[in-house]
């Protein structure tokens, strides 16, 4: 395994600036190589610049919408269709989960993101980089991967994962 195919690029989009800022540090320290967005529009600006593999974005952030994020970014086409997206939020109702299922959040998790579900988070995006790699596949196919790819890219049990929209 080479190591540029063990970096994982993670964007963090939180309208907070300390939030954002401390989530990127502890991202470091998992050898991540991070990019910080202050906010949904910064976090759409910075993504399509960077290409993430993953993007863990703050369903809560002051004055706007989480979903109305992905949805823009999506629009855009800012953060790759292989991005793995993972929305932070402080309380998550049944109601909620319901609609970032609806809008294509690859899982939600509870913030502050404890560190192991976050090592999970970690090495799901990174077995899915390296499964592509191995089958020379770009990990933007996600849909057309044949069967045993979309098993070994599942995420680990304590996250809510939400099937993708079609």
């Amino acid at each position: 395994m080479t190591g540029a195919l063990r970096v994982t690029r993670v964007l963090v989009v939180d309208g907070v600036v300390e939030a954002a800022t401390s989530l990127s540090h502890l991202l470091q320290m998992h050898e991540c190589l991070t990019a910080v967005g202050f906010g949904g529009d910064m976090g759409i600006r910075v993504g399509q610049l960077f290409h993430p593999d993953l993007v863990l974005l703050d369903l809560e952030s002051p004055g706007q919408d989480g979903c109305d994020i992905l949805a823009k970014a999506r629009r855009a086409e800012a953060w790759g269709a292989g991005a793995m997206v993972i929305g932070l939020a402080a309380e998550i109702s049944p109601n909620d989960e319901r609609r970032y299922r609806a809008a294509g959040f690859d899982c939600v998790v509870r913030k502050p993101i404890d560190p192991t579900t976050l090592a999970e988070i970690l090495m799901a995006c990174r077995h899915r980089k390296m499964w592509c790699e191995a089958h020379r596949l770009s990990p933007h196919l996600d849909e057309d991967l044949p069967g045993p790819a979309r098993v070994s890219w599942a995420h680990p049990p304590c996250l809510h994962r939400p099937p993708r929209p079609r």
